[in-house]
This record gives C-alpha cells, structure tokens and sequence, in this order.
C-alpha cells in the first residue's frame, strides 16, 4: 500500500494498494480511521493495482489516519499525518504552506 507519509489537513490523497497479481476486476475495500470516525470506500484491481482518491471534505480534522485494504484474503496496512497549514486565496493566485 502507497501513501504519502503526511499531508495538510483538507488537501486529497491517493492510496495505491498493489502491485498484486490480482485478476483484473477484483474487488478492494479500503477503511480509513480518523478522529472523526471510519470511512469506507471500495475500488477493484486494474494490472495489479486499485486506486482510491480520498476528497479533502475527508481530511479535514488533523490528527492520524489508519488506512486497512482488503482483498480476498489479502490485507494492508498504513499510517498518515494530517498537519494543520493554512490557506490563502488571493485573485489568481493560491499560496499555501504547512506547519511541520
């Protein structure tokens, strides 16, 4: 499983889980836990690999995420940092940076 080690709070996140050799078509659940509770999402398997795209809305509390994929009898397991940062808007032109 793929995820960046830490991430802003309110930004997107890909989670790769793979390589596998996995049929094509081979469903994967994906649990995150957070502060504010579970998530679940679902993808399948394309050459070895499912993609999940976790929106902002989801990651907006900072704190840690814990991520568990499931396939068959296959399961995977991996950590997040979500940092505070903030945000400005300004005519055209977004600057953003993060607390570490």
């Amino acid at each position: 499983m793929t995820v960046p080690y830490q991430l802003i709070a309110g930004q997107s996140v890909t989670v790769q889980v793979g390589p596998t050799d996995a049929a094509d078509g081979t469903d994967v659940g994906l649990v995150m836990v957070g502060s504010l509770g579970p998530r679940v999402y679902q993808s399948t398997f394309i050459r070895g690999i499912a993609t999940f795209v976790i929106p902002g809305e989801h990651t907006l509390q900072t704190g840690t995420l814990a991520f568990v994929a499931a396939a068959e009898a296959a399961r995977g397991e991996a950590g997040l940092i979500l940092r505070t940062g903030a945000r400005f808007q300004m005519p055209g032109i977004v600057v953003a940076w993060a607390q570490f």
